[in-house]
Protein backbone atom coordinates (compact mmCIF):
# COMPACT_ATOMS: atom_id res chain seq x y z
CA UNK A 1 0.00 0.00 0.00
CA UNK A 2 1.49 3.32 -0.95
CA UNK A 3 1.17 6.39 1.19
CA UNK A 4 -1.78 8.65 0.44
CA UNK A 5 -0.83 11.65 2.53
CA UNK A 6 -2.54 14.57 0.86
CA UNK A 7 -0.88 17.81 -0.19
CA UNK A 8 -2.70 19.65 2.60
CA UNK A 9 -1.35 17.28 5.23
CA UNK A 10 2.12 17.46 3.69
CA UNK A 11 1.96 21.26 3.81
CA UNK A 12 0.85 21.13 7.46
CA UNK A 13 3.68 18.73 8.26
CA UNK A 14 6.28 20.98 6.66
CA UNK A 15 4.88 23.95 8.59
CA UNK A 16 4.99 21.87 11.77
CA UNK A 17 8.61 20.80 11.19
CA UNK A 18 9.81 24.32 10.34
CA UNK A 19 8.86 25.37 13.87
CA UNK A 20 10.99 22.63 15.43
CA UNK A 21 14.72 22.81 16.13
CA UNK A 22 16.74 20.74 13.65
CA UNK A 23 18.38 18.78 16.47
CA UNK A 24 14.96 17.68 17.74
CA UNK A 25 13.98 16.45 14.26
CA UNK A 26 17.13 14.32 14.11
CA UNK A 27 16.71 12.94 17.64
CA UNK A 28 13.04 12.07 17.31
CA UNK A 29 13.17 10.85 13.74
CA UNK A 30 10.96 11.92 10.88
CA UNK A 31 8.29 9.22 11.31
CA UNK A 32 8.02 9.88 15.04
CA UNK A 33 7.38 13.54 14.29
CA UNK A 34 4.72 12.61 11.73
CA UNK A 35 3.06 10.41 14.36
CA UNK A 36 3.18 13.28 16.85
CA UNK A 37 1.57 15.53 14.24
CA UNK A 38 -1.22 12.98 13.66
CA UNK A 39 -1.90 12.78 17.39
CA UNK A 40 -2.07 16.56 17.72
CA UNK A 41 -4.40 16.81 14.73
CA UNK A 42 -6.63 14.07 16.17
CA UNK A 43 -6.93 15.86 19.50
CA UNK A 44 -7.66 19.19 17.80
CA UNK A 45 -10.45 17.73 15.63
CA UNK A 46 -11.93 15.80 18.55
CA UNK A 47 -11.92 18.90 20.75
CA UNK A 48 -13.60 20.97 18.02
CA UNK A 49 -16.22 18.31 17.29
CA UNK A 50 -15.01 17.83 13.72
CA UNK A 51 -15.60 14.07 13.71
CA UNK A 52 -15.23 13.73 9.94
CA UNK A 53 -11.77 15.32 10.07
CA UNK A 54 -10.92 13.24 13.14
CA UNK A 55 -11.92 10.10 11.24
CA UNK A 56 -9.78 11.11 8.26
CA UNK A 57 -6.74 11.70 10.46
CA UNK A 58 -7.23 8.29 12.10
CA UNK A 59 -7.37 6.78 8.60
CA UNK A 60 -4.03 8.44 7.79
CA UNK A 61 -2.67 6.90 10.99
CA UNK A 62 -3.97 3.47 9.94
CA UNK A 63 -2.15 3.78 6.61
CA UNK A 64 1.00 4.95 8.38
CA UNK A 65 0.99 1.88 10.66
CA UNK A 66 0.18 -0.45 7.77
CA UNK A 67 3.25 0.85 5.93
CA UNK A 68 5.30 -0.07 8.98
CA UNK A 69 3.72 -3.57 8.97
CA UNK A 70 2.24 -2.92 12.42
CA UNK A 71 -0.92 -4.80 11.53
CA UNK A 72 -2.31 -5.22 15.07
CA UNK A 73 -2.23 -1.48 15.72
CA UNK A 74 -3.43 -0.76 12.18
CA UNK A 75 -6.42 -3.07 12.83
CA UNK A 76 -7.35 -1.08 15.93
CA UNK A 77 -7.26 2.22 14.04
CA UNK A 78 -9.24 0.83 11.11
CA UNK A 79 -11.92 -0.29 13.57
CA UNK A 80 -12.06 3.25 14.93
CA UNK A 81 -12.45 4.62 11.39
CA UNK A 82 -15.28 2.15 10.77
CA UNK A 83 -16.98 3.13 14.04
CA UNK A 84 -16.98 6.75 12.91
CA UNK A 85 -18.14 5.81 9.40
CA UNK A 86 -21.14 4.04 10.93
CA UNK A 87 -21.82 6.62 13.66
CA UNK A 88 -23.68 9.18 11.59
CA UNK A 89 -21.41 11.91 12.98
CA UNK A 90 -19.79 14.61 10.86
CA UNK A 91 -17.97 17.89 11.34
CA UNK A 92 -19.41 20.56 13.66
CA UNK A 93 -20.85 17.80 15.83
CA UNK A 94 -20.99 20.04 18.91
CA UNK A 95 -22.98 22.79 17.19
CA UNK A 96 -26.28 24.02 18.58
CA UNK A 97 -28.46 21.87 16.33
CA UNK A 98 -31.57 20.62 18.10
CA UNK A 99 -31.67 16.88 18.72
CA UNK A 100 -34.96 16.57 16.85
CA UNK A 101 -33.48 18.18 13.73
CA UNK A 102 -30.31 16.06 14.00
CA UNK A 103 -32.42 12.88 14.15
CA UNK A 104 -34.42 14.05 11.14
CA UNK A 105 -31.18 14.57 9.20
CA UNK A 106 -29.89 11.12 10.19
CA UNK A 107 -33.14 9.51 9.08
CA UNK A 108 -33.02 11.37 5.78
CA UNK A 109 -29.38 10.69 4.88
CA UNK A 110 -28.50 7.43 6.61
CA UNK A 111 -31.40 5.19 5.58
CA UNK A 112 -32.13 2.92 3.79
CA UNK A 113 -28.83 1.06 3.42
CA UNK A 114 -28.72 1.49 -0.37
CA UNK A 115 -28.77 5.30 -0.01
CA UNK A 116 -26.97 5.65 3.32
CA UNK A 117 -24.11 8.02 4.04
CA UNK A 118 -23.32 5.89 7.10
CA UNK A 119 -21.80 2.84 5.50
CA UNK A 120 -18.37 1.47 4.67
CA UNK A 121 -16.54 2.82 1.64
CA UNK A 122 -15.25 0.07 -0.71
CA UNK A 123 -11.60 0.75 0.20
CA UNK A 124 -12.32 0.26 3.91
CA UNK A 125 -13.92 -3.12 3.19
CA UNK A 126 -10.91 -4.12 1.11
CA UNK A 127 -8.45 -3.02 3.80
CA UNK A 128 -10.35 -4.93 6.50
CA UNK A 129 -10.31 -8.08 4.35
CA UNK A 130 -6.58 -7.57 3.78
CA UNK A 131 -5.94 -7.20 7.53
CA UNK A 132 -8.03 -10.28 8.27
CA UNK A 133 -5.76 -12.27 5.96
CA UNK A 134 -2.51 -10.74 7.27
CA UNK A 135 -3.53 -11.36 10.89
CA UNK A 136 -4.75 -14.86 9.92
CA UNK A 137 -8.12 -14.35 11.58
CA UNK A 138 -10.98 -16.75 10.97
CA UNK A 139 -14.41 -15.16 10.55
CA UNK A 140 -15.24 -16.01 14.18
CA UNK A 141 -11.95 -14.55 15.41
CA UNK A 142 -12.50 -11.42 13.31
CA UNK A 143 -16.01 -11.06 14.70
CA UNK A 144 -14.65 -11.34 18.26
CA UNK A 145 -11.85 -8.82 17.63
CA UNK A 146 -14.25 -6.36 15.98
CA UNK A 147 -16.64 -6.49 18.94
CA UNK A 148 -13.77 -6.03 21.37
CA UNK A 149 -12.57 -2.95 19.48
CA UNK A 150 -16.02 -1.41 19.00
CA UNK A 151 -16.72 -1.82 22.72
CA UNK A 152 -13.50 0.05 23.54
CA UNK A 153 -14.44 3.08 21.39
CA UNK A 154 -16.46 5.81 23.05
CA UNK A 155 -18.62 7.72 20.57
CA UNK A 156 -20.50 10.94 21.24
CA UNK A 157 -23.38 9.65 19.11
CA UNK A 158 -24.09 6.45 17.21
CA UNK A 159 -26.70 4.90 14.97
CA UNK A 160 -25.88 1.24 15.51
CA UNK A 161 -25.10 -0.92 18.52
CA UNK A 162 -21.63 -2.45 18.77
CA UNK A 163 -23.05 -5.86 17.81
CA UNK A 164 -24.76 -4.31 14.78
CA UNK A 165 -21.48 -2.68 13.73
CA UNK A 166 -19.82 -6.10 13.82
CA UNK A 167 -22.66 -7.60 11.78
CA UNK A 168 -22.40 -4.75 9.27
CA UNK A 169 -18.67 -5.30 8.76
CA UNK A 170 -19.10 -9.05 8.37
CA UNK A 171 -21.99 -8.57 5.91
CA UNK A 172 -20.04 -5.95 3.95
CA UNK A 173 -17.10 -8.34 3.59
CA UNK A 174 -19.34 -10.86 1.81
CA UNK A 175 -21.58 -8.25 0.12
CA UNK A 176 -24.75 -9.56 1.78
CA UNK A 177 -27.24 -6.78 1.01
CA UNK A 178 -30.14 -8.65 2.67
CA UNK A 179 -28.45 -8.69 6.07
CA UNK A 180 -27.42 -5.06 5.66
CA UNK A 181 -30.97 -4.01 4.73
CA UNK A 182 -32.29 -5.79 7.85
CA UNK A 183 -29.76 -4.14 10.19
CA UNK A 184 -30.37 -0.68 8.75
CA UNK A 185 -34.15 -1.14 8.91
CA UNK A 186 -33.91 -2.10 12.59
CA UNK A 187 -31.72 0.93 13.39
CA UNK A 188 -34.03 3.22 11.43
CA UNK A 189 -37.02 2.01 13.45
CA UNK A 190 -35.09 2.69 16.66
CA UNK A 191 -34.26 6.26 15.56
CA UNK A 192 -37.85 6.89 14.49
CA UNK A 193 -39.00 5.84 17.96
CA UNK A 194 -36.47 8.26 19.51
CA UNK A 195 -37.73 11.05 17.28
CA UNK A 196 -41.33 10.33 18.17
CA UNK A 197 -40.48 10.44 21.89
CA UNK A 198 -39.10 14.00 21.61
Amino acid sequence: MKSTITFTILYQLVSFFIGLPAALCIILGFRDLIWQFFNEESLKHLHEGDMGLYRNTRLDMYEFLFEETKYEQAFNLLCEVIAYDLSGMDNSEFSDIEEKFRLQLMLKYDFPYSQSNAKLPPAIKQWMANLQARLELSDDALRERLLQQFESISLYRCIFTNAECVDIVMAELIDDADILDTIYHKAEARLRAQLKAI
